[in-house]
């Protein structure tokens, strides 16, 4: 409980192990690996789900579990950026490609596109992607919120709008054969420029006030652990 107060962005009251000690013996007695990780954040996604969590949040939860995976399995070796992994510049290209057909065709959202030159909108999203993604920084457009702020006055832009995206986007990444941990962490780089793009100004609350505070996350630990 207090190890995932800290990490959620709660009060730090964690004082325990690292890690990789705390996980050492697992792997080498037990044979702790990726196979048993996909299985708790799984877990810790539906146990958020059954307390009313939203999706958003629960994205951002299982990236917070993941971004502890190599600690957690003992791995040394620097682990490759989601560009990487993705399968780089092909893998980017036509995953934009993709996701930008099931824009079009989702009248959830295809209207924002209305006017849009499309060929120009796949290109700025390629070299987005892949420098959100980790990999080389081409992108010089104009920020997030310069970008939309026409849409959010004129045409109501919203979350509603931005589930869409997202949801689109793991859909797109699901069909291409990416494995669901890298769909998570794509929706979570999503997700973390959610207010650029919806032009808020206040600044987020934490993954922790969101979801409750200490009693949301003692609930969800009892849970998760049953």
């Amino acid at each position: 409980k207090s190890f995932l107060t800290f990490a959620f962005g709660g009060p730090k009251t964690y004082s325990g192990v690292g890690m990789r000690k705390a996980h050492q013996k697992l792997v080498d007695e037990q044979g702790l690996n990726d196979s048993h990780m996909d299985v708790i954040v799984e877990l810790l996604g539906k146990t958020l789900k059954e307390l009313g969590v939203g999706d958003a949040d629960i994205t951002e939860a299982a990236a917070i579990a993941n971004s502890v995976r190599d600690e957690v399995l003992c791995r040394d070796s620097k682990p490759k950026s989601l560009y990487e992994r993705l399968g780089g510049a092909p893998a980017v290209d036509a995953a934009v490609d993709q996701f930008y057909e099931k824009v079009l065709a989702d009248e959830r959202v295809n209207f924002f596109f209305k006017n849009t030159d499309m060929k120009k909108q796949r290109r700025v999203q390629k070299s987005f992607l892949t420098f959100a993604f980790g990999g080389p920084k081409t992108y010089s457009g104009v920020g997030m919120r310069k970008a939309h702020q026409k849409l959010v006055d004129e045409q109501g832009l919203n979350d509603s709008h931005m589930d869409t995206i997202v949801e689109l986007l793991g859909k797109t990444l699901k069909e291409l054969g990416v494995g669901d941990a890298d769909i998570t962490e794509a929706a979570a780089i999503a997700n973390s420029v959610r207010d650029e793009v919806l032009c808020r100004d206040s600044k987020p609350k934490s993954l922790y006030e969101r979801l409750g505070g200490a009693p949301a996350v003692d609930a969800a630990v009892d849970q998760f652990y049953e």
